[in-house]
């Protein structure tokens, strides 16, 4: 298995609580537990701005550097191609996967975004529990090393 990699920084910058924790602040924000008091071996939200209690993931690691998840998508491309639902790209050395395929190849990819968003619900409805009244809730999920779920740059 491939050893985990350092989050992708970007001209310097980490993209970490401590810079999420600054940038809160300057829109007038702050840590929840600077305005409410959780239960003790409560999982909370990270944050309290406007109303809202907000939860910060940080996907640090590249999801097709895990050793199972290489594995699977060989699977997927080999039982694809054998279907003939490799798709070339055009003026590229490039195979695309379609419909079937593309699903498996994203419900593989997408684990870690869905495993993120589900901690983080937990988190929310903890938090509710404990906020008089309940109150809106979001989740601010950072891509601060999944370079594969990256959307390509637009050229303008």
């Amino acid at each position: 298995m491939n050893p985990p990699r350092i989050p992708q920084t970007i001209i310097g910058v980490d993209f970490d609580e401590p810079l999420f924790d600054a940038a809160i602040r300057r829109v007038g924000g702050k840590r929840l537990t600077e305005v409410f008091s959780p239960p003790p071996e409560t999982k909370q939200a990270d944050y309290f701005i406007d109303g809202y209690a907000i939860e910060l993931k940080i996907l640090e690691l590249e999801p097709l550097e895990r050793d199972e998840h290489q594995k699977a998508i060989a699977r997927i491309f080999t039982e694809q191609q054998a279907k003939g639902n490799l798709v070339p790209v055009e003026g590229k050395k490039q195979m695309r996967l379609t419909g079937e395929g593309s699903q498996q190849f994203w419900r593989i990819v997408g684990k870690p975004i869905q495993r993120a968003l589900e901690s983080a619900e937990k988190q929310l409805r903890a938090t509710n529990g404990f906020l008089p009244p309940p109150v809106p809730t979001a989740v601010l999920l950072v891509n601060a090393g999944a370079l594969s779920l990256d959307h390509p740059p637009s050229v303008f």
